[in-house]
Parts: C-alpha cells; sequence; structure tokens
C-alpha cells in the first residue's frame, strides 16, 4: 500500500539529567516526537519515556531535532522502511535503552521472533451514536485548529491483541445514523509503531503511530463486498479484528491509496469535521 513518506528511521530520546534514553523506530519520526509528546502533562501511562517527561518537566511538542528541557531528541539512522523494526531490534540489542522496557512487550518481541511475522490488517470500529462524538474528538477538541497531519489519535481497544499488532496496520471505522440509517465510513488508517494503556479501572489498550486520515471519510454501505464484511465483523460489534484474509482488504487499501489527507491539503481538524458534516448534510 503506498503511504505518505516522512523521514524513516530510527531515533534516540536521552534524558540529559539521568542519561537514560529510549529507542524508537518510525516511517514518519518527526510526527512521531509529536505524539511522543502531545497532551503533556496528562495521564500516567505505562510509557516509560512519557513518564520520565512528566517527572523532569518536559512539557512542549517537539517535532524538530534538538534539546528541549531535559531532553535530546536525535535521529540514530535513517532506512528503508522495509527495515525498521529489525533495525530497532539490533540497537535496542546493543544499546539497552532504559526507556524502552514495557510491561505490555512480549518475550517473542526481544527474541526477535516478531521480525518473522507477517504484516496484518486489521479493524476497529467506533460508533458515533453510542459515544456521542467523534473518535478521538476529546484529544482532537483541544487542538482543533492544528493541521490534520500533525495531530495525534490513537487506536483504542480492550482486547489484547492489539498488544501484537506492531508493524501492521489498522483500518479505523466510523459508524453513525444519518437520516434513519446506520452509514459506515473509512475514517483513518493508522500503521501501529507502538502499543500502550492506560492505567485506568477498565484496561485500555492504545495503538498509535504513522497515521492518515481519510479525505473525506469514505462511505462503505454500497461498496461491492460491504455486505459480506459487515457479516463477518460480527456487524462491528466484536471490536480489533484481523481482517489480514477477507477479501474486502483490498477495497479498504484502494480506498487509502484514493483518499488519505495530503500535507498540502493543509485541512484542520475542525475543517475536517465541517466538511464532513456538509457532505452528509448534518
Amino acid at each position: 500500500m503506498d503511504r505518505q513518506k516522512g523521514i524513516a528511521g530510527i531515533y534516540r530520546i536521552t534524558n540529559l539529567v539521568n542519561d537514560k534514553f529510549y529507542i524508537g523506530q518510525s516511517r514518519n519520526i518527526y510526527q512521531r516526537w509529536k505524539q511522543h509528546t502531545s497532551n503533556l502533562p496528562g495521564e500516567f501511562s505505562t510509557s516509560r519515556i512519557r513518564a520520565a517527561f512528566l517527572k523532569y518537566g518536559l512539557s512542549q511538542i517537539v517535532h524538530k531535532v534538538g534539546v528541549y528541557g531535559n531532553f535530546k531528541f536525535e535521529i540514530l539512522e535513517l532506512c528503508d522502511e522495509t527495515e525498521l523494526l529489525k533495525k530497532e531490534s539490533e540497537y535496542i540489542l546493543n544499546l539497552k535503552p532504559q526507556y524502552n522496557c514495557s510491561i505490555l512487550t512480549s518475550g517473542d518481541y526481544y527474541k526477535g521472533n516478531h521480525l518473522e511475522k507477517e504484516e496484518k490488517y486489521w479493524i476497529q470500529y467506533h460508533n458515533y451514536d453510542a459515544e456521542k462524538g467523534y473518535p478521538s474528538q476529546d484529544s482532537l477538541d483541544d487542538n482543533e485548529d492544528n493541521l490534520l497531519i500533525d495531530s495525534t489519535h490513537y487506536i483504542s481497544s480492550r482486547k489484547r491483541s492489539i498488544i501484537y499488532s506492531k508493524g501492521d496496520t489498522v483500518f479505523l471505522i466510523l459508524g453513525k445514523t444519518i437520516n434513519k440509517v446506520k452509514c459506515y465510513f473509512l475514517w483513518t488508517v493508522t500503521i501501529v509503531e507502538e502499543v500502550d494503556f492506560l492505567e485506568e479501572e477498565d484496561l485500555v489498550y492504545n495503538a498509535f503511530g504513522e497515521q492518515h486520515f481519510i479525505m473525506p471519510p469514505q462511505l462503505l454501505n454500497n461498496l461491492e463486498g460491504f455486505l459480506e464484511f459487515k457479516k463477518l465483523s460480527g456487524n462491528f460489534g466484536l471490536g480489533f479484528q484481523n481482517i489480514s484474509s477477507w477479501g474486502f482488504l483490498e477495497t479498504l487499501g484502494n480506498l487509502t491509496i484514493d483518499n488519505f489527507c495530503k500535507k498540502e491539503d493543509k485541512i484542520t481538524y475542525r475543517k475536517y469535521i465541517r466538511l464532513f458534516e456538509e457532505i452528509n448534510n448534518l
């Protein structure tokens, strides 16, 4: 699947107070740094690097190489996106970064077994009617004048299968009742680079990485194969699901290629929602 290109490679974030550091990989490093540092201070999570940002006072969004407060952001190596997981694993093995440990990381990851797995494709469903809002609306509302290309959203699920989606593609589908008809839209596509969870009463896993908003969100109802796709998904009631072998995957991939929001479009979240509602007479 073609994707909008960013700066792909391996990066390091170093705490200059104690010299502890984090190693990461991304298809778009600058966007990834924005995701790391958005909404600070914020809720505590299992991400040790975010916990360090909170403890050592980083409160600004980072989007370029440099020193910010007590932290240094640098790119260690540029590489093709097909090499990212392998390169990251090599750096982690050799440098042993203190901030990369997570209770969510499986033993298979440190054995390198994740490098052998085939890329998978998943869907997650967001029910507007039940949630009373759009995906990630709370966080995006705080920055509604930011460009979509600079925004941060998460694919959230309570299903543990999302833990093993690193390197995979997730299609987010929005369901919304319009004129008494339940309509389904392809909303975003995310290439997962990390999975985290918030320590709340109900455990919610968050997957995030390179994200693409579909512009405009594409109505799926009348497309060939959609009814079967909807039936296989349990009418989208089963949550986070692997669709790698489903026939409708090709349609979702083509919609993504043809309609993802490009940087030059300069679309804000506010305008994105307004255009969606105008197109659908809301």
